[in-house]
């Protein structure tokens, strides 16, 4: 496990469970439901142990229901843990005190804190009026992060009236006016173009280098946490099962997607190339339609399986780095199968 001197957030064998009632579909079960319930426990994060220091920005991989999300809520005070231990900017997050809730900042998905009508000068403004912070300190500070993110020009506008990227912009300039020391986003940048992803990354990147703050980011996109984390933490079905540099995860970015449009290739021809790459170690087939063939090819395998490819026929081929979700979803069924381990860093 990573250990720091100073630590932001301390995390010991934490553990959450929900409990929640099944039934069966149908107009009769539901009335049946009424009188005699059966309920089921569901254990979504499972003794997790980490620690984070003072001005470090950690990445938070794993396929969805992997706990990333109940994770952060745990760690907002948003969720009260069942068992173990929380500490973040030395406060415990579920006594949500004054003190904690001035030292955080979160973003979690895309649940707006500004108000949908008004323009985000007047949401700024009100933030910072529940922070205690006096109406020219705000315009200070929100107009010099709203420089660093190109939304300038956009904030007397309604919210409902900007784009995804330029709302969520907007979102994190707000929960960073009290100058938190401890920023928890939670997809950031998902459902975002590609100009507004490269924004975010950057902001963050200065962000953590010049006003020291810590950052715990969630994301399904491997860009995202390269650009801006060094260290990852790694959950599966609730469990931490990997806490290191990203280069030392054996599902990094060794692997491409690989997109083959099989349109003036003979049936013969196709149904041979798809044998072919079955038959390759380190090549997994994530769809097979009649037209075009995807694969993820890992980097010793990928010289092979373009091999195979091109010596198939005339075909059109792009070569992608695949989301993370994809990458991480091929290792869990490897897992499960018994054809990968689990690697943990101590």
């Amino acid at each position: 496990m990573h250990t720091c001197c100073h630590p932001s957030i301390r995390v010991s064998k934490l553990s959450k469970r929900f409990r929640y009632h099944e039934k069966e579909p149908g107009l009769l079960q539901s009335f049946r439901s009424l009188f005699s319930r059966r309920y089921v426990q569901r254990c979504a994060l499972r003794e997790v142990s980490f620690s984070v220091e003072e001005g470090e920005a950690v990445g938070l991989l794993g396929p969805n229901g992997s706990g990333k999300s109940t994770l952060i809520k745990c760690l907002t005070g948003v969720l009260q843990p069942a068992g173990g231990r929380i500490r973040v900017a030395e406060e415990e997050p579920q006594r949500r005190s004054g003190a904690f809730l001035r030292s955080i900042g979160a973003v979690l998905g895309q649940k707006s804190q500004l108000l949908w009508e008004l323009p985000p000068w007047d949401g700024f403004l009100l933030h910072g009026r529940m922070y205690g912070l006096d109406d020219e300190t705000v315009r200070r500070r929100a107009g010099t992060l709203a420089e660093m993110l190109r939304v300038s020009d956009n904030l007397t506008q309604p919210l409902r009236r900007l784009s995804l990227g330029q709302r969520m912009k907007c979102e994190i300039i707000a929960v960073l006016l009290h100058r938190p020391s401890v920023l928890f986003l939670d997809e950031p940048t998902i459902g975002l173009d590609a100009v507004a992803r490269r924004d975010i990354r950057r902001f963050l990147g200065e962000l953590v280098q010049h006003e020291r703050v810590t950052v715990l980011l969630s994301s399904h996109l491997l860009q995202d946490i390269e650009a801006v984390t060094s260290r990852v933490l790694l959950l599966d079905r609730g469990e931490l099962i990997y806490d290191g540099p990203l280069e030392g995860l054996d599902v990094r970015m060794q692997m491409r997607r690989v997109q083959v449009e099989l349109g003036r290739l003979e049936a013969g021809q196709r149904q041979e190339l798809i044998f072919r790459l079955r038959g390759l170690d380190g090549v997994s087939l994530k769809l097979i339609e009649e037209e075009r063939v995807e694969f993820l090819a890992e980097a010793d395998s990928l010289g092979d399986a373009a091999g195979a490819v091109f010596s198939a026929g005339d075909v059109s081929v792009s070569i992608a780095e695949p989301r993370a979700e994809q990458i991480l979803a091929d290792h869990f069924d490897r897992l499960n199968r018994g054809e990968a381990h689990r690697v943990r860093h101590d």
